[in-house]
């Protein structure tokens, strides 16, 4: 395990935004976990995990605790049966990484998640999902460390109270634990998931989609279309959730915006509306900047640090866009990124 003292936080977020850990450890395998777990309890301050560093927004006031970036690298595989392959992956695997070795094995399942920044233990905690898909359909156990008790667990899918960008990891009782490890049930034949718009709009302009390398590379392309370069500007990809709202309010909201994209929530009586359009046509504030921070000129869902721009003054921008969508519409907005030191 390898502690340093005084870490830039900035340094390690893609939003590019936070103040100084007191400590940061660097953690490249389980043992390092356990490590610096006991550290915090022996010295009795918090402990704040980190992976990617590609869903949370810091404070410049820092973390006056330990800070735990997990690095932790392996992925391996196991035949379930004849149709089906067990792909094991550690938490400090990046996510496309992860995504890229189960298309390069031709292995059905994670091909629409392609390009998610981030590592593959936060993964589950936000139930990722993109283009028709969300992790939660592909994962069989997490293998989690209980900070409680010290040991290491296997939850089932079950056990992780999957939602929309939601599961049990975010609750108080599940904030216990540290994810070290996913466990993914892939198929060694499948079907092409092409239904989302952007897909089909992409397979028109450049021919068929045919296999799983073809529909990452179309992935790929229309998130990098879409999404700010993370290399130049300060971006989480998505800051805000897509609302979840009852029938009533969406009937109400189609009176003063008709043609509002609408989805199935999976709850009766509830339907999933477009936060992007809520942002664009609702607020009008797509590629709004206020400072160093905006909305992006070609995603009204991103926000972006376009310079220096601190934590708060984001958080700030921020609240302003939900301040306008619940004026225009009646819906409030909920943040997708997670805060730290606020």
């Amino acid at each position: 395990m390898k502690i340093e003292h005084n870490v830039l936080l900035k340094n390690h977020t893609t939003l590019k935004t936070g103040g100084f850990a007191r400590l940061f450890s660097l953690a490249t395998t389980r043992d390092d976990i356990v490590a610096s777990v006991q550290c915090a309890k022996e010295n009795s301050i918090p402990l704040c995990v980190l992976g990617g560093g590609s869903n949370i927004l810091v404070s410049e006031s820092g973390f006056d605790g330990i800070v735990l970036n997990i690095k932790t690298d392996g992925i391996t595989f196991e035949d379930v049966d004849e149709r089906s392959v067990k792909m094991k992956v550690e938490a400090g695997v990046a996510w496309d990484e992860c995504v890229s070795v189960s298309v390069g094995r031709g292995l059905y399942g994670l091909e629409n998640l392609s390009l998610i920044p981030g590592s593959v233990g936060a993964a589950p905690i936000q139930n990722i999902g993109a283009y028709g898909c969300e992790v939660a359909q592909l994962i069989d156990t997490v293998e989690v460390y209980n900070k409680d008790t010290m040991v290491f667990e296997l939850l089932a899918n079950k056990e992780c109270q999957f939602g929309y960008r939601d599961s049990f990891f975010k609750t108080k009782e599940g904030k216990k634990y540290i994810v070290v490890g996913v466990n993914f049930i892939l198929q060694k034949q499948g079907v092409l998931h092409k239904e989302y718009k952007d897909i089909q709009d992409y397979e028109k302009e450049h021919g068929p989609i045919e296999s799983l390398e073809a529909l990452r590379q179309a992935v790929i392309a229309v998130r990098m279309h879409k999404l700010p370069d993370m290399h130049i500007y300060g971006t989480a990809g998505s800051f805000f959730k897509n609302p979840i709202i009852s029938n009533e309010l969406c009937d109400k909201v189609r009176t003063v915006f008709p043609d509002i994209p609408t989805y199935p929530s999976g709850k009766e009586g509830f339907v999933k509306v477009s936060a992007a359009f809520l942002i664009d046509k609702g607020a009008g504030m797509k590629g709004v900047q206020v400072g160093n921070v905006g909305t992006y000129k070609n995603q009204a869902l991103v926000l972006v640090n376009y310079g220096d721009a601190t934590g708060e003054e984001i958080r700030s921008f921020a609240e302003r866009v939900r301040q306008v969508v619940y004026e225009k519409s009646g819906i409030d907005l909920e943040m997708e990124v997670q805060t730290l030191g606020f």
